[in-house]
């Protein structure tokens, strides 16, 4: 089974966050269906934090991690949700996760990012060198900010291997 850690930035829209995870959640139910029903599954999810405190989303929404950071042993994958619409302050707001997203990393986990929680991927420097995107309205800004990631935001999903990058809400 894949240990999947969605990290759950603050004050971003829930969707970023609940809907990686739904979709992970119902890909391993309609394995299982497909299947044996009692099978275990593709994928063990958990929502995590930096802490247990509720994660306040910018939408009123309060989500509970199922794990917090300093007790997660390296998932497999870490999938990071895109940050809030202004960028500039939520990316601030959130880069509590770039040690985190770098330890996971040098520890063999894989590194998916939606939208622009690419920024943060690339402030841990798991994305130096590599192929990349991100949302096309903050191609510039990622540009700018990370001049060592050859950044592609014409393409919707790039694959540099053990990091994951897709642009827009996919």
């Amino acid at each position: 089974m894949t240990t999947v850690a969605i990290l759950a930035p603050t004050g971003c829209a829930s969707i970023n966050t609940a809907g990686l995870m739904d979709a992970l959640l119902k890909a391993d139910r309609a394995w299982k269906m497909l299947g044996d029903p009692h099978s275990e599954g593709i994928f063990d999810v958990g929502l995590a934090g930096l802490d247990e405190r509720p994660i306040a989303c910018r939408d009123g929404v309060i989500m509970h991690p199922h794990v917090v950071a300093p007790e997660l042993d390296p998932p497999d994958l870490v999938v990071i949700p895109g940050l809030d619409d202004d960028l500039e302050p939520s990316f601030e707001i959130n880069r509590a996760w770039v040690p985190w997203i770098a330890k996971w990393h040098k520890a063999g986990s894989r590194i998916a990012t939606s939208c622009t929680g690419a920024f943060l991927a690339a402030d841990a420097g798991v994305m130096d060198g590599k192929e990349a995107t991100t949302h096309w309205i903050a191609a510039d800004s990622f540009r700018h900010r990370f001049p060592r990631v050859r950044l592609r935001p014409e393409r919707m999903i790039v694959d540099a291997g053990d990091v994951i990058s897709s642009g827009g809400a996919t």
